[in-house]
């Protein structure tokens, strides 16, 4: 009799534990999923870029940013590589300069799109806001008047890709090499 209340009394304290644990999980997954209060943003990172274009674009719920770093000496009438490099979930485009610095010496344009809710971005990170917002950002190449060379993506900037462009970056890398 006694095993047997020990038995419902252990079973009982394990639903409990179960009940937190997927309870936390729950309401902590948009934070974890979006860790962008991690990242802060770098007031120099916009100075390091030489003749960097701020874009902003309307995501809905509010102004979305993304840079564009031009090719060394490219214009309409002559215009370079486009890389488009979309960051991790716990980064943001400041994090990125020397990657674009890099990418420009090599004489391709870099853009590098923001994430709603990211950094100087406004609105609430969601996979239907990224998007969203990755087909408005990826659609500034025809701004640029530069052709596509290079997607790079990370975590979810890569699902974005793939979802909305249709676009497997892993494909595309091994194209590449």
């Amino acid at each position: 009799r006694r095993w047997r209340r020990m038995l419902g009394l252990t079973l009982v304290v394990l639903l409990a534990a179960c009940a937190t644990w997927w309870t936390l999980a729950y309401l902590l997954q948009r934070s974890v999923l979006f860790p962008r209060g991690h990242a802060q943003p770098d007031p120099r990172a916009r100075h390091a870029l030489p003749d960097m274009v701020e874009l902003s674009l309307d995501g809905g719920d509010g102004k979305v940013e993304g840079w564009l770093v031009p090719a060394p000496g490219s214009s309409a009438g002559r215009p370079a590589g486009l890389v488009v490099f979309a960051h991790g979930n716990a980064e943001l485009i400041d994090h990125q300069v020397e990657l674009a610095l890099a990418y420009r010496s090599m004489g391709l344009t870099v853009l590098l799109p923001e994430y709603r809710g990211y950094g100087r971005s406004a609105g609430t990170p969601s996979q239907e806001a990224l998007v969203g917002d990755a087909e408005r950002e990826f659609s500034i190449q025809s701004v640029s008047k530069s052709f596509v060379f290079a997607l790079v993506c990370q975590a979810i900037g890569e699902e974005a890709a793939k979802e909305k462009l249709g676009v497997d970056p892993a494909e595309w890398k091994q194209a590449l090499i």
